[in-house]
């Protein structure tokens, strides 16, 4: 995998995300647009938008439908894919611009307070080998999201969200943080899979 190369302003993401209503045509918006209003077509570009509603309350089921697209870009990035590939039907699938903005009214106040943290640093590390067991570790945590399990989801789907902003601002520490907070997730998902397992053989 390839680390981003710089967008094409130094607005930060919670800025370009804040005035994604605005920027963008009036009617129904598209992945394939917000992709573009990013700055670029990047792996982490797509992490990141599809990650944006896993940090949301939304309903189990739902969030692990949604799941799913991430765990696609996550094995493109282990694959070490030098561009983005998603099915046509996802990227023109609209969006209503009611519920795009209602989606970062609430995601912008905590990215920004992030975004204060992060710095370029350590951004290298990623290169060749790196991105591959970067996407390998993005896979397993994309794994815990897609499961229908109860207390799995907001872990995880932080913890991409990330990785993915570390990746757009080249910020390799803020990454480490994500994977440390996955790591926190599997485990997570590891001990419900465990206690439902015991439950079932002491109920039999």
């Amino acid at each position: 995998m390839t680390v981003p190369a710089p967008r094409r302003n130094n607005r930060s993401i919670a800025d370009l995300l804040e005035g994604l209503s605005q920027t963008l045509p009036a009617g129904a918006i598209h992945l394939r647009q917000l992709l573009d209003a990013l700055g670029d077509r990047s792996m982490a570009s797509a992490l990141l938008l599809l990650t944006i509603p896993q940090v949301l309350p939304i309903p189990l089921f739902v969030s692990n439908l949604l799941a799913l697209p991430i765990l696609a870009v996550a094995v493109q990035i282990m694959l070490g894919r030098q561009s983005l590939w998603l099915p046509n039907w996802l990227l023109d699938k609209p969006v209503a611009r009611e519920r795009l903005e209602q989606i970062c009214e609430k995601v912008v106040p905590t990215l920004r307070r992030v975004e204060r943290l992060i710095r370029p640093r350590y951004a290298n590390i990623w290169a060749r080998d790196g991105g591959r067991l970067l996407g390998l570790a993005c896979i397993a945590i994309a794994l815990v999201s897609v499961a229908p399990l109860p207390f799995t989801g907001w872990v995880p789907g932080w913890a991409l969200l990330l990785i993915a902003l570390g990746l757009l601002q080249h910020d390799g520490l803020v990454v480490f943080v994500g994977l440390a907070i996955g790591t926190v997730a599997v485990a997570i998902f590891i001990a419900v899979v465990v206690g439902l397992v015991s439950v079932g053989d002491w109920v039999t």
